[in-house]
């Protein structure tokens, strides 16, 4: 199947349904409450919170505090890549080179590897939700 850049070809349904395919069923599905509400819920006494991203952490401080909930206060919010929009909100969060790491693999690609593991370490970039 054709893919665009943003997705499916213009169109590739009709295409389809024209050749003689079904039409696809959308699936739906309820909304669940998110991972921040489901652990507020579980563990009310829950007093820090790690996103895997710093998207998952920033949905984390809003839930928190719409829930009354003080960041930092009662609850301490911590993310990983130092999007730009962390720091604006005080989103404290972790770091790595990523050009650093994109260097070193264009390197060993180009040579046919390093011989062994790689590491680089994270930098804490510490603001106000920690």
């Amino acid at each position: 199947m054709l893919r665009a850049a943003g997705g499916r070809l213009p169109g590739g349904g009709r295409r389809r349904r024209a050749a003689g395919a079904r039409r696809r069923r959308r699936l739906r599905h309820r909304q669940r409450p998110g991972g921040a509400a489901e652990a507020l819920r579980r563990w009310p006494d829950t007093d820090a919170v790690y996103g895997i991203c710093d998207e998952v952490a920033l949905g984390a401080l809003q839930v928190l505090r719409a829930a009354g909930r003080q960041v930092p206060g009662d609850v301490a919010v911590a993310g990983f890549d130092d999007i730009p929009a962390a720091e604006p909100t005080g989103l404290t969060t972790a770091t790595h080179p990523v050009e650093r790491i994109a260097g070193a693999a264009a390197r060993s690609l180009l040579v046919g590897g390093t011989g062994g593991p790689t590491y680089f370490g994270s930098d804490l970039v510490v603001r106000q939700s920690a």
